[in-house]
């Protein structure tokens, strides 16, 4: 079973806020799977105050990552409860890398992503992620719009199911 959360956190510098979102990701107008679209839902967003130590950073996503209300209980094929944390993105451009030690030092999983400035997805040949383990996203890819199709004339239901038809998802 996956779970449909999950935790971005971009870290800040002295004079650089951190951030964090947790988004809920909802397929098919968030009721059922008919339709070939998915919508993202900004569940909570928090900006930390400047200069907040970065272990008390960890300490507080490590909270979040382990909480009941984000977590999902699913029992595996012996019938064992199983619980699915949310995903975790951190960007660990700038001061990512030491922040990523300590959240290792707390049991977190976790994808780390380098933002880049180019046109595609760093990395090997065929590959996803960069020899050292590490995405590296262009911010062109990751501020495009969800879906491809305009909006559609009519405003009912969720922004998601205005902008796509049944195949619209990118």
């Amino acid at each position: 079973m996956n779970n449909n959360f999950c935790i971005g956190l971009d870290l800040g510098q002295a004079s650089d806020y951190t951030a964090l979102a947790v988004v809920e990701k909802l397929e098919g107008n968030g009721a059922s799977s008919s339709r070939n679209c998915i919508a993202l839902h900004l569940r909570h967003l928090e900006r930390y105050p400047l200069r907040t130590p970065y272990p008390e950073i960890a300490e507080r996503v490590a909270a979040l990552m382990r909480s009941d209300v984000l977590t999902v209980s699913t029992t595996n094929d012996l019938l064992q409860e199983v619980r699915v944390p949310p995903e975790l993105v951190i960007d660990q451009t700038g001061v990512g890398a030491p922040v990523a030690d300590l959240l290792r030092e707390r049991d977190l999983i976790f994808r780390s992503v380098v933002i880049t400035g180019g046109d595609r997805l760093a990395g090997r040949a065929g590959s996803t992620e960069c020899q050292s383990g590490i995405s590296s996203p262009p911010l062109r890819s990751l501020c495009r719009p969800a879906c491809s199709r305009p909006p559609r004339a009519s405003n009912s239901g969720p922004p998601c199911a205005r902008r796509c038809s049944t195949s619209g998802a990118r």
